[in-house]
């Protein structure tokens, strides 16, 4: 008898947190089910991350798909493929719902986190869009406590309608260790402090807060590095210049594998503008990194204790700057912390309860058709 066939569709399957979360999670359920994967803007960067010992097939988007006529488009779509179930992520699927709907599949949409443009405030539009269409599907599923508080009280999606399942990581890989020879080939000393982010160059992540903030920090003997590329790189490479920070900073573009840079790394860093639970502060801690980063989110929920002092507000420079100098200036406090945070990751964030869940999931909705 053949697996299910799930439908994966995704605004863009580039190599962004949610892409490479369901990548893991499909390399994780191995045979169980099949998958197709479907990118609305061709993007299919993360497939490089599914084990090749999976059979994926990649499914081009409906080539017509515009305003208006795009649901009536992905229905037509998703009649010709078939699927057992359809799964959709974040907004920019959201006429994906609507065609999935009408062609009488179930349902399963993701919301993963929010773009630049609603860092601040949702767009009402969107809110009410989304109050519409998700009520009318098996389930969406939350990646983090604060998302779902707002699937619940903004899109106004019932208990039975909405369920969170948090971000795992993989503790087993993600472990403490030293890069040293890494380090080395950046030219980056033993005894530099050594901050970095890992994640795209996008206008939500803020990274020109981090970067004045490092700057105005003055920490001697320290440098700062960025994993990841994106749409802001020229632009943080200009500024980066007009700081008169150059030599301290690290441009290491994009990598499919974070953990040689994680275990370069003294204290991860991330200065978000809006995040959920990203699959890289999950990393970081299970790395045994200490962390400064911006309370959105469930960042603080996530850090615990170790939030004290760590976890500043968003686009405060000030707070950012302080959180910096006293990770610098304290290595016990640096390895206390980390210690703390290994433990909170292996604890309560590991991948397996993250897989176990997903498939509880599926066979949940495969069961309700």
């Amino acid at each position: 008898m053949s697996p299910p066939n799930l439908l994966h569709i995704f605004p863009s399957f580039g190599s962004g947190g949610a892409q490479l979360l369901t990548a893991s999670i499909i390399n994780a359920l191995g045979h169980e089910f099949a998958h197709r994967i479907m990118a609305i803007d061709g993007d299919l960067g993360a497939s490089a991350a599914i084990d090749s010992a999976i059979h994926v097939e990649f499914c081009p988007a409906p080539s017509h798909a515009r305003p208006f006529t795009a649901p009536s488009a992905f229905r037509r779509t998703v009649q010709e493929l078939r699927p057992a179930l359809v799964l959709t992520y974040n907004w920019g699927a959201i006429e994906a719902v609507m065609g999935a709907r009408m062609a009488g599949c179930t349902v399963i949409h993701n919301e993963c986190g929010f773009g630049a443009d609603e860092a601040v405030k949702l767009k009402r539009r969107r809110i009410w869009t989304r109050r519409l269409v998700l009520n009318t599907i098996f389930r969406t599923v939350a990646t983090s406590a604060n998302m779902l508080r707002i699937a619940r009280r903004q899109f106004g999606l019932s208990a039975r309608k909405a369920q969170l399942i948090r971000t795992g990581v993989d503790v087993v890989r993600f472990r403490p260790g030293r890069n040293t020879p890494g380090r080395i080939s950046l030219g980056v000393s033993e005894q530099t402090v050594l901050f970095g982010y890992i994640g795209g160059l996008r206008p939500e992540k803020n990274l020109a807060l981090m970067m004045r903030a490092f700057r105005d920090a003055q920490i001697p003997n320290s440098k700062l590095i960025l994993v990841g590329d994106g749409p802001c790189r020229r632009s943080l490479e200009d500024l980066v210049r007009e700081l008169c920070i150059a030599d301290a900073v690290i441009f290491a573009g994009h990598v499919m594998d974070p953990l040689p840079y994680l275990l370069m790394l003294d204290v991860f860093v991330m200065s978000s503008s809006t995040e959920q639970l990203p699959n890289a502060l999950l990393e970081a801690m299970a790395c045994g990194l200490p962390v400064v980063c911006t309370d959105v989110g469930d960042s603080r929920e996530t850090l615990g204790a170790a939030a004290e002092g760590c976890v500043v507000r968003p686009g405060d420079l000030d707070d950012f700057v302080q959180a910096l100098r006293a990770m610098a200036n304290n290595s016990d406090r640096r390895t206390s912390l980390g210690a703390a945070n290994r433990k909170l990751s292996a604890t309560h964030y590991c991948k397996e309860n993250m897989v176990r869940e997903y498939a509880a999931l599926f066979h949940a909705a495969l069961d309700h058709r």
